[in-house]
């Protein structure tokens, strides 16, 4: 390389550095999937909401005889990355082992598996075959697998609310 080019290559290399190239996550202000791995923080967001979100609940009959029904069709669950070492209330964190994320809702009635997560960024449907309450409230966790003792489960309150008949 030519004393030159030196000059100006060791300049702009440190200003990449400095003011940071393009973070391939987020490149263009879109996120992109990332594997779940180990000491990773998260949050849990429900139908793109974290801290309180919405679930729909298709209940045939009235209101008081039927009082579970099943999510309706449409909705999604999400693991995203928040920054490591933050301590907020309800951020989750992948621990020294985690590799998934496993996602239940905890007024489910139904013996099924739960959702599993195995990118962040990306979203997975609530399974439309469980039971659920038509109305109130629950909480839907989002719990490291390969557990540690260092893992942490997020959490996202939930109210559980009548879907609208269209028919």
């Amino acid at each position: 390389m030519s004393g030159k080019l030196r000059r100006w290559f060791v300049p702009l290399g440190a200003a990449a550095v400095l003011f940071g190239a393009a973070d391939p996550a987020v490149a263009g202000g879109v996120l992109d999937p990332a594997p779940v791995s180990p000491n990773q923080a998260f949050v849990g967001q429900v139908n793109g909401v974290a801290g309180l979100s919405r679930i729909a609940v298709v209940c045939d009959g009235p209101a008081d005889i039927v009082p579970t029904g099943h999510p309706a069709a449409g909705q999604t669950v999400t693991a995203v990355q928040v920054r490591t070492g933050d301590t907020t209330p309800g951020i989750g964190f992948t621990g020294s082992a985690g590799t998934a994320i496993v996602v239940g809702i905890g007024s489910s009635v139904s013996p099924l598996p739960p959702v599993t997560l195995r990118f962040f960024q990306a979203n997975a449907a609530i399974p439309t075959d469980i039971l659920v309450p038509c109305t109130g409230t629950g909480v839907v966790s989002f719990t490291p697998t390969r557990t540690s003792a260092t893992a942490r489960t997020a959490a996202t309150n939930v109210t559980f609310v009548r879907a609208v008949s269209t028919g």
